[in-house]
């Protein structure tokens, strides 16, 4: 019985010897699966499905004269429902954005906007105009074209 005990307390020591010496080597692969499902999960995160934007006018480089009215419209389509649609204007020589419109899209799936904006007499330069929108589940994307005043 003594010898039972014995061999079996060299073989507990060997063990834990063991694993002391093979930590590392044991939980590669538990890290390096643990990794792989991280990103995986990233990934399905990543693919969520993004609204469309189409811009219908104005069309992405045209020119406006001084006392123009430049008219904003479009549609936005999505698998999901659309929470908030937003117009940005944004001047690219300083950066400055000056106008914006933000429309509640009441959790349609299609969803079309239109704004208005009156180019001032003393305006030239270019413009960015950006159409954002928003989905129930916080995704959202944005269409830009520009645009130029004289």
């Amino acid at each position: 019985m003594l010898m039972r005990i014995r061999r079996l307390s060299r073989l507990v020591l060997f063990a834990d010897k063991f694993v002391r010496e093979n930590l590392v080597n044991i939980m590669r692969p538990v890290l390096f699966l643990f990794a792989v499902i991280v990103v995986a999960c990233s990934k399905e995160k990543a693919g969520k499905p993004l609204p469309v934007i189409a811009i219908a006018t104005p069309s992405d480089n045209q020119h406006y004269s001084k006392g123009d009215t430049v008219k904003i419209t479009g549609r936005v389509t999505h698998s999901v429902a659309l929470t908030e649609v937003a117009v940005h204007i944004t001047d690219l020589g300083t950066n400055n954005e000056f106008f914006h419109n933000h429309f509640g899209a009441n959790n349609q799936l299609v969803y079309d906007y239109s704004s208005w904006y009156a180019v001032p007499d003393n305006s030239k330069a270019s413009f960015k105009i950006e159409v954002e929108a928003t989905d129930s589940s916080g995704t959202s994307t944005s269409k830009e074209i520009k645009i130029t005043l004289n």
